[in-house]
């Protein structure tokens, strides 16, 4: 082969491994819904194929030094962050139980518990991209081992059904673009099969026609479904991001995100978006794993449970920070003055009381997540903000049951001796930013402010919630906030669209904008529908598991009297505080049409509500949390759907087009027994070549004609002296000298030279004796 001809072959043999090795991590990624580093998890095969088809494509020597160095280098490099490719097995493995639990509807099942380790790799997103890289390390080499010498098909498609079957076989089913990508590589592998050289061209051709097809399929397939179902804001707002922000910092975050990956801490097993420690908008969509957090055992009182896990006071931009030092100082000298009041059980009374019992199960956050109205004494408390864990034994509490609509019964009935803490707080947790008041300025149409009293309280939550429930959408995937933007302004102004985050710093900010002291809190809401319906046992309690969906993030108030309280202003969990949305004068001078959330029922099924006239959109919740239990099944019959149609039709066209491609492909190769004696002779050296690679002689436009006479010769000799090659008269050292002579002639001399009838029948009888004689070389091919 030329040098040209190699380049070309080894990115051919490049592609192939590389899409072998993508396609068959990503469909197991995909199905199990396995959270890694996507860029990291590409670039490994991609870089690694290349390296070890270079490697094994060298001289021996140098073939084993170089493979001895790789091996090595990955072995120690395994062995430094050992705990945390252990933590991605487990962590793997959780997610194909989780599948499995899902599946065949198991209550529980038990899960792999993670270790704690320090150093480059300490999220679980990383513990992931960690372990499938090596995974995607050695997948490379074991298929370049299949496609250096000849392409072995059978590995290729055996080792990417061992990735695929396992979700298969669980009812789940890779995207529509990864199955197209592997129609691709199936297709490829056929029609490269035994071969030892790829051809570029053809496999180029081939990616083509399926990018063709795939195109059309998303033409024909109602691009609408696109469009609604937000895949296409979200990917469009991530170019236009890119693009927007092609600046140092931003690219060196870039990068550093495409390498490590931003995942959730291991020690305190946060859900991403309801506990977040105050951070904002780091990630683009909220997923979750379904892991048991908590376990509650209670008495059901019909309403939400709020198990606060901590407070923040001031709002940064893009994060909430607890007490800056000034305000700590602040409250500690209003503490010792005055005992400030956290909504202890002890300050209303004639409320119904029942028991709390909260055992730690995945939870490794320091603090104690409390109901509010409860018994804990003021002195577990630090700031009022959170209470301390000293363990992770079960904490038992008395509460007090409560409602939002009795937060003005709580006005009128307690004392007004509370004017201390009020004016303290005023102070402490009031603070507005410039920029945030002054949107506030601009877009509150007729504000309602608080007056003091129990209906002005009702009307200005009434007037938050109901302008967040006109000018905002809830949605899982909002995006991640763009570096140096604030978290507040973008969801007001530019995405209006978010979760429970973007939702209580909303509100937070809105309440004081209007006169209410409040802050952000975070922990775990068990809503009234997550209980309804479930077994209560002889002493009155319901035992309920607390996933990582279950974590939300809300407002705060304070009530005179009272202390700090929950707010609901996350439109997916208004009902589910017992506390609907009152009628009230619109808060924005023209409504912008939105969607009541769905809401699951008891089974954990979705029942959908009405939308408006001219939209219809819908609302993941997920019993509890920023989530949808209901919602995996919905998406992947969808999704399933979309791929089966998608798999068909390509299947069908593809292997269609291949089909006539090869017909029309051999038989023009084939054609030697046309008019044109030049061009059959053309035709018969073509095939001669090929018969001389699979004697394994290559043979060039340069090659020297009596080195090849003599290479030819001395494989016919052995192979007649085994008895392995029948005589034949045509085969020998003058024959072919003579065929040659013709071949160089018709292929490279100009057009006035004439060639005869006898020069093309002497090529064509040699030729297909030479083609009849190769069955008797077999152990030489």
């Amino acid at each position: 082969m030329t040098y040209v001809n190699k380049i070309a072959n080894f990115l051919g043999k490049w592609i192939i491994i590389s899409a072998g090795v993508i396609t068959g991590l990503f469909s197991f990624i995909d199905m199990f819904e396995i959270e890694v580093n996507i860029g990291a998890v590409i670039c490994i095969p991609v870089i690694f194929s290349a390296l070890f088809l270079g490697i094994l494509m060298s001289k021996k020597k140098i073939k084993n030094i170089l493979m001895t160095i790789v091996v090595l280098s990955t072995v120690v490099f395994v062995v430094i962050n050992i705990k945390a490719f252990i933590n991605g097995i487990y962590s793997t493995v959780n997610s194909i139980l989780d599948l499995y639990m899902f599946y065949y509807s198991k209550e529980s099942v038990t899960m792999y518990e993670l270790k704690r380790c320090s150093g480059l790799f300490n999220t679980v997103k990383q513990f992931n991209t960690l372990f499938f890289g090596v995974m995607a390390m050695i997948y490379s080499y074991i298929l370049t081992l299949a496609t250096s010498n000849k392409l072995c098909s059978l590995i290729h498609i055996a080792l990417s059904a061992t990735f695929l079957v396992p979700g298969m076989i669980l009812g789940e089913f890779p995207n529509s673009v990864i199955v197209s990508v592997m129609i691709t590589y199936y297709l490829a592998c056929f029609m490269f099969k035994g071969n030892k050289r790829i051809y570029l061209g053809r496999l180029l051709s081939l990616s083509g026609l399926c990018a063709i097809i795939i195109g059309i399929m998303v033409l024909v397939m109602s691009p609408s479904e696109y469009y609604s179902s937000g895949k296409f804001e979200r990917n469009k707002e991530r170019i236009d991001r890119i693009i927007e922000n092609m600046d140092v910092d931003t690219i060196f975050q870039e990068v550093s995100d495409f390498i490590l990956g931003n995942g959730n801490s291991l020690y305190t097993e946060k859900a991403v978006g309801g506990i977040s420690g105050g951070e904002l908008g780091n990630f683009d969509s909220v997923k979750f794993k379904n892991v048991e957090m908590l376990k509650a055992k209670f008495e059901p009182s019909g309403n939400s449970i709020y198990l606060k896990g901590y407070a923040c006071n001031e709002y940064m931009g893009d994060h909430w920070d607890v007490l800056s030092e000034p305000s700590e100082e602040a409250y500690l000298d209003a503490y010792n003055r005055y005992v400030l009041n956290p909504a202890m059980l002890r300050t209303v009374e004639g409320l119904d009381i029942y028991r709390l019992e909260i055992e730690y199960i995945k939870d490794k956050n320091e603090y104690r997540y409390v109901p509010y109205m409860s018994n804990v004494s003021i002195e577990e408390y630090y700031h009022d903000l959170y209470a301390k864990k000293q363990d992770e034994r079960e904490y038992g509490y008395k509460f007090a049951s409560f409602s939002e609509e009795m937060y003005s019964e709580f006005l009128e009935n307690t004392e007004s001796n509370y004017n201390r803490n009020w004016e303290f707080y005023q102070e402490v947790s009031m603070g507005i930013p410039d920029n945030i008041r002054e949107l506030f300025d601009e877009i509150l149409v007729e504000p309602v402010y608080y007056d003091g009293t129990p209906e002005g309280l009702d009307k200005t939550l009434t007037y938050v919630k109901n302008y967040l429930n006109e000018n905002t959408e809830y949605s899982l995937s909002p995006g991640k906030l763009k570096a140096g933007d604030d978290f507040v302004v973008d969801f007001l102004t530019v995405k209006k669209k978010g979760y429970c985050t973007a939702y209580a710093s909303t509100a937070v900010l809105m309440f004081r904008y209007l006169g209410i002291p409040a802050r952000y809190a975070e922990g775990y809401l068990i809503s009234s529908s997550d209980y309804s319906g479930k077994e209560i046992d002889d002493e009155g309690y319901v035992t309920l598991s607390i996933k990582d969906s279950s974590a939300h993030a809300w407002p705060e108030i304070f009530l005179k009297g009272i202390g700090f309280m929950p707010v609901e202003v996350t439109p997916a969990y208004i009902d589910d505080f017992d506390s609907d949305v009152k009628e009230t004068p619109s808060t924005t001078e023209k409504k912008d049409s939105t969607t009541k959330p769905t809401e699951p029922d008891t089974s954990g099924n979705e029942t959908t509500s009405p939308t408006t006239e001219n939209e219809s959109k819908t609302t993941d919740k997920k019993s509890g949390g920023d989530g949808n239990n209901g919602s995996r099944n919905e998406q992947n019959k969808d999704e399933n759907n979309n791929a089966i149609i998608i798999v068909a039709i390509l299947v069908v066209l593809l292997i269609s087009s291949i089909i006539v491609y090869r017909i029309i492909e051999n038989k023009k190769a084939s054609n030697y027994k046309t008019d044109d004696l030049r061009h059959n002779i053309k035709i018969l050296s073509d095939m001669f070549v090929k018969y001389l690679l699979k004697l394994g002689i290559e043979f060039y436009m340069d090659s020297n004609i009596s080195e090849i006479v003599k290479e030819i010769d001395e494989r016919i000799s052995v192979a007649s002296q085994e008895g392995k090659l029948k005589e034949c008269k045509y085969i020998t050292g003058e024959d072919t000298a003579e065929i040659l002579d013709i071949i160089f002639k018709a292929k490279y001399s100009g057009e006035n030279i004439q060639l005869t009838e006898e020069e093309y029948q002497k090529v064509r009888q040699y030729v297909e004796e030479f083609k009849k004689s190769l069955q008797y070389l077999k152990n030489k091919v």
